[in-house]
């Protein structure tokens, strides 16, 4: 559904080289590696399938969808390696720690950190279900 992986915990600007929009200057404080274009906010305002699409779809659910409804979390069994839980209003996350692919749980499908259409969840990778 969604795929991208976040390399920097800050998201570069614009542009294909550094600095990325971030200033007019010609070098920034912190080093800014080349090759970095492609995670710009502006290269991926255009890919459905980048993790800033993912996380805008993230927020909106969680800001609109009745599955996230109670301030409750009850952790739920889940395969080894996994993390697993169930709010009141039906959400159900799995986020797969484990070095193979796991089943998904029952559940209607609100979004996924990676394509899960063969019915498990690779290794890596989270998901959304209405439970």
């Amino acid at each position: 559904m969604r795929t991208g992986r976040v390399r920097a915990w800050w998201q570069p600007w614009s542009g294909s080289e550094p600095p990325y929009g971030f200033t007019t200057a010609s070098s920034t404080w912190l080093p800014m590696p080349a090759g970095w274009g492609p995670l710009t906010v502006e290269a991926q305002q255009a890919d459905d399938g980048s993790m800033l699409s993912l996380y805008r779809t993230a927020l909106a659910l969680r800001a609109s969808s009745p599955a996230f409804a109670g301030e409750e979390l009850q952790w739920v069994p889940a395969p080894d390696r996994c993390l697993a839980f169930r709010r009141p209003g039906g959400l159900v996350c799995l986020v797969n720690l484990s070095p193979a692919p796991v089943p998904l749980p029952e559940g209607r499908l609100l979004l996924a950190s990676t394509d899960v259409r063969g019915g498990s969840l690779p290794v890596d990778a989270a998901v959304w279900l209405q439970g």
